[in-house]
């Protein structure tokens, strides 16, 4: 797998052009991008999802919930694929869960839903908390190709401080009035973990509010007690499947890029300039394209 340029592939028509073919006046997602429940042993998973073709998966990054890959999904099916975009179980639109839930269970409510969504086999990406959903899925199989789009190799003494967190006591009234910021204040602090030195611009506006409205579905819920009990890099050498490993110069994780793809012997990867293409709507087909051409590279090498 060598990764080509982002310019638009040819005979692909962008999302913007599916829309405009389809029914113009409409936004991309409105027009393409369908939801639906399914049924888990836990509860109702909600699920975005386009076009038609082989399956793949894509796993949000916490607090945030599929909404985050809506422009992505477009441009996946734009390319073959049916994409696939759930709210993680206490995320997003899905069903509330308990406090202590482990990687483990994540995988296996995912997994649930692959079933209920005629979609078992479908390759997967996952970024942050989901990169180790993904490498549980792919454990548990049949994951043919699995894309890690940035992979938290905790310290021990991290992972102990996280054991330490609790989840968000309920919001209250301040005398302050604080608490009518509340949920701007909580996005923009994540947000600027995921992108440092973040200002907002009003062309910024939309994907903050989607980001609040995602942070306030949460509940105050956290997957911090997952991630103080799972070792990414004691499960990552028991892959055997293609990876490829992904990131940005201005991903916090990037700086566990090379350790985590060395301990998969014979991985991929591939290095977005700048901040991450999941952060700007605009970059959805660049990002897009470096999974489809994975995908699709090495189906070929598998004799796919």
């Amino acid at each position: 797998y060598a990764p080509r340029s982002v310019d638009p592939q040819a005979g692909v028509r962008s999302a913007a052009q599916v829309v405009a073919a389809d029914e113009p006046g409409r936004s991309t997602t409105a027009m393409s991008v369908r939801r639906s429940y399914v049924d888990t042993r836990a509860g109702q998973l909600h699920v975005r999802s386009a076009g038609e073709g082989p399956p793949v998966l894509l796993l949000h990054w916490t607090p945030a919930s599929g909404r985050m890959y809506e422009a992505v999904l477009v441009a996946l099916a734009a390319r073959g694929w049916r994409a696939l975009a759930p709210d993680l179980m206490g995320y997003g639109r899905s069903d509330a869960r308990r406090g202590d839930w482990t990687i483990a269970e994540f995988a296996a409510d995912v997994d649930d839903a692959l079933g209920s969504l005629d979609a078992a086999g479908a390759a997967v990406v996952g970024g942050h908390l989901s990169a180790c959903i993904a490498v549980e899925l792919a454990l548990r199989g049949p994951v043919p190709r699995l894309v890690l789009d940035g992979c938290p190799l905790w310290s021990t003494e991290m992972r102990a401080r996280m054991a330490q967190f609790v989840a968000s006591a309920p919001p209250r009234v301040a005398p302050d009035g604080s608490h009518r910021t509340l949920a701007w204040d909580r996005v923009l602090g994540f947000v600027r973990e995921w992108r440092p030195g973040f200002e907002p611009r009003d062309a910024d506006l939309p994907w903050l509010h989607g980001l609040m409205i995602d942070w306030l579905e949460t509940r105050g819920a956290s997957s911090a007690y997952a991630m103080a009990r799972y070792d990414l890099a004691e499960r990552l050498p028991a892959l055997r499947l293609p990876v490829l490993f992904v990131t940005a110069d201005g991903d916090p994780l990037a700086p566990n890029h090379d350790r985590a793809r060395a301990l998969v012997p014979g991985a991929c990867e591939h290095r977005f300039d700048g901040g991450h293409p999941l952060h700007e709507p605009s970059r959805a087909e660049e990002y897009a394209r470096v999974v489809d051409e994975f995908l699709r590279s090495t189906a070929r090498g598998a004799g796919g």
